[in-house]
């Protein structure tokens, strides 16, 4: 209700007081050029001529602002808005020249000692009328355009919390997806395990467990630092070489510089997992995985090898896991067009298969918010 009234009522103090201001300066203008202008006046009767036309219509202007406020134009009714103008125009202006004949009249008085209020407004009516009433039109004018201008900006505010809510609902939508993937793979892997390694099996699961609770704990977040997606990796990578055993080796080397960079949570587990399925499980000898992370300039690069057999017969990009890498980098750093502020995403299927990732380097700590305003989502708030 209170936006509402702003809009639509009548104006504010400070507003208001703005606008007065701007007619004082308009009446000290007309002052001035009196003085300039007539012979032998003294600034006393300057003031005295030229100050109240300014000071009246101070007094007159919240009338068309309100009435442009609460009928603008266009609007559904223009025809009925602009005639409520019209006429609303005609009584303002008619009522700023009686006014104005009034204190004419007194100052009359005041100078001559005449009363001369039926002469002069007779006359005013027939000088003034037109001039006044097309301020009145200009007024009203001034007032529609700052209040469309003020629900154009509304209205790009309302679009851009939807923006950011919907990004958050994908966001949130493909970090639920990539759970129960890797969830029911393992679940899968703990049964086939239970019956020929209880030992074995009672051990992954106890590391899903773990495992789970730490990325749980990552819920709310939308970016953590390298270093600890690191280990969320280590973790699901432990499940992985209880269950393959000498058949995987893991290889992690990430820069210290590197490790404050924070990238969206949950990141690496399903290209690790991509890695692990389509790769070292097609091996019949051991397999490697090799984990590396560098700063270049004001970029994080991380890339994730395997040693499998590269060309798996699919497409660059596809399954589960790339395309919701691919989806969740989209949604959180804007188009892959080659703008430093997005990310890249290069696959190599030679000597093995390669994911290669390359985002904004942006540092865990104290500006870390500042940091998160150049994000496209942040950018359209």
């Amino acid at each position: 209700m209170g936006s509402r009234r702003e809009v639509k009522g009548w104006l504010t103090a400070s507003q208001y007081l703005i606008i007065a201001g701007c007619w004082l300066l308009f009446g000290l203008f007309n002052a001035s050029r009196l003085r300039v202008v007539v012979p032998d006046i003294t600034w006393e009767f300057a003031l005295l001529y030229g100050l109240p036309d300014g000071l009246l219509w101070a007094a007159l202007t919240p009338i068309p602002v309100a009435l442009a406020r609460r009928f603008p134009l266009p609007a559904p009714r223009t025809w009925r808005n602009m005639a409520i103008h019209l006429v609303a125009g005609v009584v303002v202006a008619v009522a700023h020249t009686q006014i104005d004949a009034l204190l004419g009249s007194l100052r009359e008085i005041f100078v001559t000692g005449e009363w001369i209020f039926g002469h002069l407004a007779r006359k005013l009516l027939v000088n003034a009328f037109h001039l006044n009433f097309l301020i009145y039109m200009l007024i009203a004018g001034i007032a529609m355009y700052f209040g469309r201008l003020r629900s154009l900006r509304a209205g790009e505010r309302r679009a851009a919390r939807l923006h950011n809510q919907l990004i958050e609902a994908r966001l949130a939508a493909l970090r639920a997806q990539t759970r129960p993937h890797f969830l029911f793979n393992t679940l899968h892997t703990v049964g086939a395990l239970i019956e020929r390694d209880a030992v074995t099996g009672r051990r992954i699961l106890r590391q899903l467990g773990e495992l789970l609770r730490a990325s749980l704990a990552t819920d709310g977040e939308r970016e953590i630092p390298l270093a600890r997606e690191i280990e969320l990796t280590r973790a699901y990578l432990g499940i992985e070489q209880a269950r393959l055993g000498d058949r995987l080796s893991v290889v992690i080397d990430v820069e210290d510089d590197a490790l404050d960079s924070r990238i969206p949570a949950l990141l690496l587990q399903p290209l690790v997992e991509n890695s692990i399925r389509h790769g070292i499980a097609r091996l019949t000898g051991p397999g490697s995985v090799t984990i590396t992370g560098r700063r270049h300039g004001d970029r994080l690069v991380v890339r994730i090898r395997d040693s499998g057999p590269g060309d798996t017969g699919a497409s660059p990009g596809t399954g589960i896991g790339l395309a919701s890498v691919r989806e969740r980098l989209r949604a959180h750093y804007g188009d892959s067009d080659g703008d430093g502020d997005n990310f890249d995403l290069e696959i190599e299927r030679t000597a093995g298969f390669t994911v290669t990732l390359s985002i904004p380097h942006r540092p865990a700590g104290a500006n870390a918010d500042a940091d998160a305003e150049s994000s496209p989502e942040r950018r359209a708030s």
